[in-house]
């Protein structure tokens, strides 16, 4: 047998088109001079820096001046509309709750009234209730001279004094029963 491989035959026909090849490449060339002493005293270098126009501080000053100016304006503003929105808010509540308020009277006066006979502990339960319902409305008010324009505190008053009403009437119902 005999001691050469086919496979070494092949690499070794391999390596010598690679040494051939080598052998055509050109030289390694050299830079000219030295490209990192040119690199790094162009960084070092300063440049002139460009000189601002003249009127360019005071195109600065003069919009600075109106920023302010209409921030405070602005502000200004602000905290006058919201003064005028809280009184008209604090009469649109006194409108609404007008009606409600004549009814209340009305029906507390009937209830008050020998016609009406409730026993003591209804009477007290009644106005506990009241008690209840007149706390809500106080939060209610509250809530609305901090945010004047939120319908939902609007009709969450409503809902309350209706419901109000609605108890008070249930009571003065039933006048000529005892309750």
């Amino acid at each position: 047998m005999s001691d050469i491989n086919p496979s070494d035959n092949i690499e070794s026909i391999q390596v010598q088109r690679l040494r051939r090849k080598l052998g055509d490449l050109e030289p390694i060339h050299e830079p000219e001079s030295d490209l990192w002493s040119g690199i790094e005293s162009s960084i070092r270098s300063e440049k002139p820096k460009p000189k601002t126009p003249s009127w360019m501080p005071f195109a600065l000053a003069a919009s600075l001046i109106l920023t302010v100016s209409s921030i405070g304006f602005s502000g200004f503003m602000y905290f006058n509309q919201t003064n005028s929105d809280l009184v008209a808010s604090k009469k649109y509540v006194g409108l609404i709750e007008q009606p409600y308020t004549l009814a209340r009277a009305a029906y507390i006066d009937e209830i008050e009234s020998e016609q009406l006979r409730l026993r003591p502990e209804m009477k007290q339960l009644l106005y506990s209730n009241l008690e209840v319902i007149d706390k809500a409305v106080s939060e209610i008010r509250a809530a609305l001279e901090l945010n004047p324009d939120n319908p939902l505190l609007l009709e969450s008053l409503v809902q309350t004094r209706e419901k109000e009403i609605k108890l008070l009437k249930q009571i003065t119902a039933k006048q000529n029963t005892t309750i």
